[in-house]
């Protein structure tokens, strides 16, 4: 048996209380030819400590997961990536590339438009009561609706940094950052976000969201609908548009006419609009090359032998075992 009142409890501490500001001298990466970029970020990496998570049991949790998951009809939202069998972010990117270029290739003139929706702090937005109709609606059984909303109800909350932790917080809105099981709950949560019209597409993976708009014949009403929709559903669900995140990219063959593309609007600010934008770690363009993807694998590379000179070079002066903590921390 499962108690709640353990499982559900969640305790935020610092990944690296024991990393000092003598442990590794950031002026030195410089002196290995790293880019002043990367080492400004080893360096905000060092002082501004990033956290971990642990809720509760997290066997409890993952065991729950895994029940959730075998449980689900195959009907459940064929566009959303995550969790599903045989499923990756691969299969989300591929699908987003290949419906795109079948609508490119199928009528002369055809464009598409892409909006990347970037939702702020998106697991802290879910509703218990409305996550447990949304479960019950794809026939979960009771008694597991209940045990969820009692998970995310009244959750215990503190924090710790080294030997001093914060007073305990109490809440009942959102999914525990770091529990294995928020993101399929998320994932359910949002299962009835989905396009209204046979235009349009949303590709989901978790909370990466893609609105596509397969335009023909200048008609960009269909896909402008759609994203007046998603807002309205955001508002029901309480969930929050970033509109400074969120981006438009344009696919657009075309070489023979101009257009006069319009703009997207959200809560009455233009969202930008950008040439390429990195969606599950990769990175799309406009003209869907891969010149802008490679580039960015090619600087990962180097950036990556810079790190292993890094190492090497903490390895050789702290001898000792003293390197643990920055190679596995």
């Amino acid at each position: 048996m499962i108690t709640l009142a353990v499982a559900k409890i969640t305790h935020i501490a610092s990944l690296h209380d024991d990393i000092t500001g003598n442990a590794l001298d950031v002026e030195k990466l410089g002196d290995l030819g790293l880019h002043t970029s990367l080492c400004d970020w080893i360096s905000n990496f060092l002082t501004d400590r990033p956290q971990s998570v642990r809720v509760g049991n997290c066997a409890s949790s993952t065991l729950i997961r895994d029940f959730i998951t075998s449980s689900l009809p195959a009907s459940t939202d064929p566009l959303q990536f995550a969790y599903r069998h045989n499923c990756s972010t691969d299969d989300a990117i591929a699908h987003l590339l290949h419906t795109t270029l079948t609508h490119l290739d199928e009528g002369r003139g055809n464009y598409v438009k892409m909006l990347f929706v970037d939702y702020s702090s998106a697991f802290n937005t879910i509703i218990p009561s409305l996550l447990t109709t949304k479960l019950g609606d794809l026939g979960l059984h009771t008694s597991l609706c209940d045990w969820i909303s009692n998970f995310l109800t009244d959750r215990p909350q503190s924090v710790r940094v080294g030997n001093c932790a914060s007073s305990t917080l109490t809440l009942s809105t959102g999914a525990p950052q770091g529990c294995v099981l928020s993101p399929l709950l998320y994932s359910l949560y949002t299962y009835d976000c989905t396009a209204t019209s046979s235009s349009n597409i949303i590709v989901k993976f978790a909370d990466d969201t893609v609105v596509v708009g397969l335009i023909s014949d200048n008609d960009e009403r269909g896909y402008l609908e759609e994203i007046k929709h998603l807002e309205n559903w955001c508002q029901e669900n309480n969930l929050l548009l970033n509109i400074s995140k969120t981006k438009e990219l344009i696919v657009d063959c075309s070489k023979k006419q101009e257009r006069h593309y319009q703009p997207v609007r959200i809560s009455g600010t233009t969202v930008e609009r950008v040439d390429s934008f990195r969606y599950l770690g990769v990175h799309i363009s406009q003209d869907l090359s891969w010149s802008r993807h490679t580039s960015s694998l090619a600087g990962l590379q180097t950036a990556l032998q810079g790190t292993a000179e890094l190492l090497h070079l903490h390895y050789r002066e702290h001898p000792h075992g003293e390197h643990h903590s920055l190679v596995w921390e």
